[in-house]
C-alpha cells in the first residue's frame, strides 16, 4: 500500500515536471497539447521532456548540467533546489521548436541545479568565425557522449521499472506503457541525436535523410501511438511528417547552427546553386542563396503534402492537436519561402498571437490543416 502511495506519488510530481517544462520551453509543440485529451497531453508532455534532454546533453548547454542523476536529485527537486536562469539550447522535439537537431533558439529558461550527468562545455564555431581549440571541441563532443551513454542507460533501467531520480522516467514510463509505445523508437532518437557529435556535415539528401528520420521522424512515430491509429498508412505519413518539421527547423536556424560549426543542407546542392559553406554562413550573394532556400523550402513542402493524409488516419480527440502542429510549423516555412534571407535577419517563427490564433481555429472549425497540396 505505502508502495503504491509512494509510485502513484513520484508520477504526480514526474507528470508535473514534464507539463512545466513542455510550458517553458516547447515554444511550438505546447500550444498543440492543450486541444488533447489530459492523458495525451500528459504522454506527450513525458516525450517531448525526453526529447528536449537528450538535445541539452548533445548541445552540451548549461542546462545538460542540471538534468538530475544521482541519488540526491529526487523527483520534484525543482520544490527543494537551486533555480538559475541560463539561455541556449535546441528549439526541439525536441523543439524545442519541433524535432530534436537543426533547431537551436535563444531561450530563458529556470533550471533546477542537482547532481546530473556532468559538467558540458561549449565549443565550436562556423568556418570564418572563432571557434574553440581542436582538443577542447573534441573533448566537449567526448564528455556529451558519455552524458548520452549514461541518458541511454538510464533509459532502459527506467522502461523496465527503475525510475531512479530523474523526474521525467516515472511520466515517460507510464507513457510508453499505456500507449504501447516501441521502445526502440528512443533508442533511434538517441542514434540520432548522437550524430550530431560526430557529424558537422552532409554530402547528399539521403545522408540528411537519415538523421532527419532518426531525430524527427521518430518523434513523429512515437506521438502516433498517443494519438492513436489503425490504419498502417499512418507510419508512412508520420515519417513524412517528421521530415517535413526538420527540414523546416533546418532553414529557420541556417545561421545560429553554422555558430555551432554545423552546416546541414546537403553539399551537393550547394554546389548545385555554386554556394560555398562560407556563401551559405554569410548569405551572400544573396541571389544564389535565397535560390537555394526557396529550392529546400519547396522540398520541405513536398513532405508536409505527403503527410496530409495523417490528419484522417489518427484518432479524432487528436486531430486538433495534430492540425495546430502542422500549421504552425507550415507557417513557418511559408515565411521562409515568401522571403528566405529572413533567416539572416531573425528568427522565422511565428508569433505568440499567430500560433494561438492557428490553435483556437483547430478548435472551433474542425477540419483538416490548411496546407495547399
Amino acid at each position: 500500500m505505502a508502495d503504491d502511495a509512494a509510485a502513484n506519488h513520484d508520477l504526480a510530481a514526474s507528470i508535473r515536471y514534464c507539463r512545466e517544462l513542455s510550458r517553458r520551453r516547447g515554444r511550438n509543440f505546447y500550444y498543440a497539447f492543450p486541444l488533447l485529451p489530459r492523458e495525451k497531453k500528459d504522454a506527450l508532455c513525458a516525450i517531448y521532456a525526453f526529447m528536449r534532454h537528450s538535445d541539452d546533453l548533445a548541445d552540451r548547454t548549461a542546462e545538460a548540467e542540471a538534468i538530475p542523476r544521482g541519488p540526491d536529485a529526487a523527483t520534484g527537486a525543482a520544490d527543494r533546489s537551486e533555480v538559475r536562469k541560463t539561455s541556449a539550447g535546441r528549439s526541439a522535439a525536441s523543439d524545442a521548436d519541433g524535432g530534436t537537431g537543426g533547431g537551436r533558439g535563444q531561450s530563458e529558461a529556470g533550471v533546477v541545479r542537482a547532481e546530473g550527468y556532468g559538467r558540458i562545455g561549449t565549443a565550436g564555431g562556423a568556418p570564418g568565425m572563432e571557434t574553440a581549440p581542436a582538443a577542447s571541441v573534441a573533448a566537449d563532443a567526448a564528455s556529451a557522449a558519455e552524458a548520452l551513454r549514461r541518458w541511454r542507460e538510464d533509459l532502459h533501467a527506467a522502461l523496465d521499472g527503475r525510475t531512479g531520480s530523474c523526474p521525467v522516467w516515472p511520466a515517460l514510463r507510464h507513457a510508453v506503457e499505456r500507449f504501447s509505445i516501441p521502445r526502440r523508437y528512443f533508442d533511434e532518437l538517441l542514434d540520432g541525436v548522437e550524430m550530431d557529435l560526430s557529424i558537422s556535415r552532409y554530402e547528399t539528401f539521403d545522408d540528411l535523410y537519415r538523421y532527419c528520420y532518426r531525430v524527427a521522424s521518430v518523434v513523429g512515430l512515437v506521438c502516433l501511438h498517443v494519438f492513436g491509429f489503425a490504419d498502417g498508412r499512418a507510419l508512412e505519413c508520420g515519417e513524412a511528417c517528421g521530415i517535413a518539421f526538420q527540414l523546416t527547423n533546418i532553414l529557420r536556424d541556417i545561421r545560429e547552427d553554422s555558430g555551432l560549426g554545423r552546416v546541414y543542407l546537403p553539399m551537393e546542392d550547394l554546389r548545385r546553386f555554386g554556394i560555398s559553406e562560407r556563401n551559405l554562413i554569410a548569405g551572400d550573394p544573396e541571389d544564389r542563396v535565397a535560390e537555394l532556400i526557396r529550392f529546400e523550402a519547396a522540398r520541405a513542402k513536398e513532405y508536409y503534402v505527403r503527410a496530409l493524409p495523417l490528419f484522417e488516419l489518427v484518432g479524432r480527440d487528436s486531430r486538433a492537436g495534430l492540425r495546430t502542429m502542422m500549421e504552425i510549423y507550415w507557417g513557418i516555412l511559408s515565411r521562409i519561402a515568401t522571403d528566405p534571407l529572413i533567416v539572416y535577419r531573425t528568427r522565422a517563427g511565428l508569433s505568440s498571437a499567430r500560433k494561438l490564433a492557428i490553435a483556437l481555429r483547430a478548435f472551433l472549425r474542425p477540419g483538416p490543416p490548411e496546407i495547399p497540396g
